[in-house]
């Protein structure tokens, strides 16, 4: 079941993960755990989770590992998605700022992610030693989709970069939205401005 939950995180069209498969990816997530707190492992083949097109062992898994620095900020963003999805808390926490890092990180309250579009990078790049990202990301929760759409700030210091805070977007979508069907005509709400039923869509 492991091998199977794999080889469908790494079967994505264009860095995105359809609807069924993404349902799929997580019962099996799920079973091949048996806890949904317990962390994922991935084989280093399988594409990154973060959307790159990139293999996980070229992408976020050296950071993961510690191996290697995040060189800008999209690439520790990128990073701590894959960690989110993984469910790495512990790398969650090192590469967040103290000055606003929690004490602890419940990995059973971190949702089922299952796509990643970046909207707009604002410095953060090798020279610079703060930088904004702006994402979408798209999880499912109690099996229904959902769409964070966050301005997140981050901050290079010693030469490692770390995530500070973010603004939440007025138009991810509220609790109160959760769940409400979506017409297959209908932009796609991971952000990838394709139609519903063209992206992921079932």
């Amino acid at each position: 079941m492991v091998a199977r939950a794999k080889h469908i995180l790494s079967q994505n069209q264009g860095g995105k993960i359809f609807l069924d498969q993404c349902r799929e990816f997580f019962l099996l997530k799920k079973i091949a755990t048996k806890k949904q707190s317990t962390p994922f492992t991935m084989t280093d083949t399988a594409t990154c989770p973060c959307n790159s097109d990139r293999p996980y062992a070229e992408c976020c898994e050296p950071l993961l590992s510690g191996d290697r620095r995040a060189s800008t900020a999209e690439a520790l963003m990128r990073s701590r998605y894959t960690a989110n999805v993984l469910r790495d808390v512990a790398y969650l926490l090192r590469s967040w700022h103290p000055s606003t890092r929690p004490d602890t990180i419940d990995p059973a309250t971190i949702p089922d992610w299952c796509g990643l579009h970046i909207v707009r990078i604002e410095k953060g790049m090798e020279s610079d030693n703060e930088g904004v990202v702006e994402f979408k990301a798209s999880s499912f929760i109690q099996n229904k989709p959902w769409q964070l759409h966050e301005v997140s700030r981050f901050v290079k210091e010693d030469g490692q970069w770390l995530y500070v805070d973010g603004d939440i977007k007025a138009d991810a979508l509220p609790d109160e939205r959760r769940g409400a069907k979506i017409g297959r005509n209908a932009l796609c709400h991971c952000g990838s401005g394709r139609k519903f039923k063209k992206c992921c869509g079932p």
